[in-house]
């Protein structure tokens, strides 16, 4: 008897343990807002946003269904209203993506096939880091050491207020690294104990936001806790923040509130029939130009202070 009781209170705490477990998953009730459709969340991909610390201009990454012609883009708002974005100065003649600015708005760090030298694009994508100065200008852009950037692609950057760069390494179960800078120079990196697609980290460090891909190369958004000088297992955020599509690529506001991300969500369907026939090329070329919401990615924003409660 005292055995069977003894097992039931074990089976009683171990159910009670699982329950907390799950009301603890980290959630989200506010549902994402895709940022300007039509301006910057277009029918071409668009992703990589980041805000400036006032949150008046985002920085993204623009290209074509193959990646194959990605551009460095800024829009301003005005009025409440973002404006048509135009190309960032150091971008527009190679192959740049995957752009994240520093919570203070004065570093740029961002992948591009640009050669170190020479006039010939590198087989791979290298981090490059771009600084502006007091008055809002842009210097040249200088790739970072070799101790940084290896002969696959680096992917999806991520600076903390600190200067500390989080970024992704393609293949390998895609891996996650650190490096401080001290003194103005990159340290050699740390792999961090979780791998990601793409991981965005929190201005103080405290949390980071991974893209978790599934074993069908799905991507969902998922809480990383920093756990002293570790992280804690990374934990999906329920509620209407991912999709059954893909969500990645985010970063995080100088004020650690609001989530910017890329989703491939389909936000409706085309109404049947059309109110106006398409009857030339170009009416289709139109058309297609005027429906972001096609399966390619887009912007979205959510506010995150919730998780942080």
């Amino acid at each position: 008897m005292n055995d069977c009781i003894t097992r039931r209170a074990a089976l009683a705490a171990c159910l009670l343990a699982l329950c907390g477990a799950a009301l603890s998953a980290p959630a989200l009730e506010a549902a994402p807002q895709a940022l300007a459709p039509g301006v910057i969340s277009t029918a071409f991909h668009d992703f990589a946003a980041s805000l400036t610390p006032d949150g008046n201009a985002v920085f993204f990454t623009r290209t074509d269904a193959g990646f194959n012609r990605m551009v460095l883009l800024q829009s301003v708002k005005r009025g409440g209203q973002w404006q048509a974005p135009t190309v960032l100065p150091f971008s527009g003649i190679w192959n740049d993506g995957d752009g994240v600015l520093s919570p203070d708005g004065r570093r740029y760090v961002f992948i591009s096939n640009r050669p170190a030298s020479g006039t010939d694009a590198k087989a791979d994508l290298d981090l490059w880091q771009v600084l502006r100065d007091a008055g809002g200008n842009w210097g040249e852009p200088h790739r970072l050491p070799d101790h940084i950037n290896s002969g696959v692609n680096e992917i999806y950057p991520s600076l903390a207020a600190d200067g500390t760069l989080y970024f992704g390494r393609a293949g390998n179960g895609n891996p996650v690294f650190r490096s401080r800078l001290v003194d103005g120079a990159y340290q050699p990196p740390e792999q961090l104990p979780f791998n990601a697609f793409s991981f965005a980290v929190a201005p103080d460090q405290s949390f980071g936001i991974a893209g978790v891909l599934d074993a069908a190369r799905n991507s969902d958004l998922f809480l990383v806790e920093r756990n002293g000088e570790g992280w804690a297992a990374p934990q999906r955020i329920e509620g209407p923040l991912n999709s059954p599509q893909q969500e990645f690529a985010s970063s995080i506001s100088a004020d650690g509130k609001t989530l910017l991300f890329a989703s491939t969500r389909r936000e409706g369907a085309a109404a049947w029939p059309r109110a106006k026939p398409v009857r030339s090329a170009a009416d289709v070329a139109g058309e297609l130009a005027s429906f972001p919401f096609n399966g390619l990615r887009n912007i979205y924003s959510v506010d995150i202070s919730a998780l942080r409660k």
